[in-house]
């Protein structure tokens, strides 16, 4: 996972943001300098509430 996210994040341009939402060690793969956020949950409920915040157009 860890050389999954460093491939993503070299490839993308432009801001990064990093929803963890598995187990809270996830965040511990992504690296200090990217916004991340740590569901501790994946179940719907949570993931549609998360995406609503996300997505929201100031």
């Amino acid at each position: 996972m860890r050389a999954a996210l460093q491939e993503l994040l070299e490839s993308h341009e432009g801001d990064v943001f990093v929803l963890c939402t598995g187990i809270p060690e996830d965040r511990a793969i992504v690296p200090a300098a990217v916004p991340t956020a740590v569901t501790y949950g994946r179940n719907l409920v949570v993931l549609e509430a998360i995406a609503q915040v996300l997505t929201r157009v100031p």
